[in-house]
């Protein structure tokens, strides 16, 4: 009888066995299959990314470039309404590509180009001042208005700059969870 016993008990601890190995296989399928789908995900969506921000770049260089045209001191001939155009067009398209960027995500890579945007805003309404008032001289207020937008400027350099971090650190983050 104990030889019985012990060839029914070695039997059960082989299935057992087997059935613990079978589910390890499967639960480690499992989570391989997850793993390369998480991955598929994040690859697809940094490609999506990678590719609205990279837009947002180019338009945000073109719109620095049409700037380029203002000096440090303020020069009413600057202001026509040909360079009001131009930095209204590029202002647009900053815009268009900007909302796809904060579409895109994340949170933190939308705030970041919303700021830019909004200074970009306060910039392209102020040439259209300067463009207007200019037209017979230095207007009133001009060099103020001027010094503001310069201040301005300098200030998207800096947010876009942020931005431009924000970017490269969403694009970095592979959908690792971190530990809370």
């Amino acid at each position: 009888m104990d030889a019985g016993l012990a060839a029914v008990c070695g039997a059960l601890a082989g299935a057992a066995g087997a059935v613990g190995a079978a589910f390890m296989t499967s639960r480690a399928q499992w989570k391989g299959a997850r793993l390369a789908a998480r991955a598929e995900h994040v690859r697809q969506r940094r490609d999506e990314r990678a590719e609205r921000y990279r837009d947002f770049h180019k338009s945000a260089l073109e719109f620095g470039r049409v700037l380029n045209r203002l000096s440090y001191n303020y020069d009413p001939a600057v202001f026509t309404s040909r360079f009001g155009d131009a930095v209204v067009d590029a202002n647009e398209l900053c815009q268009v590509a900007g909302m796809e960027v904060h579409f895109s995500g994340p949170r933190s890579v939308g705030k970041a180009v919303r700021a830019t945007l909004a200074e970009m805003n306060w910039i392209t309404n102020q040439v259209r001042y300067l463009c207007v008032t200019s037209r017979d001289g230095m207007p009133s207020g001009g060099q103020e208005s001027f010094a503001e937008m310069q201040r301005a400027i300098e200030k998207v350099e800096d947010l876009f700059e942020a931005f431009s971090l924000k970017a490269a650190d969403a694009l970095d983050d592979y959908g690792e969870r971190r530990p809370r």
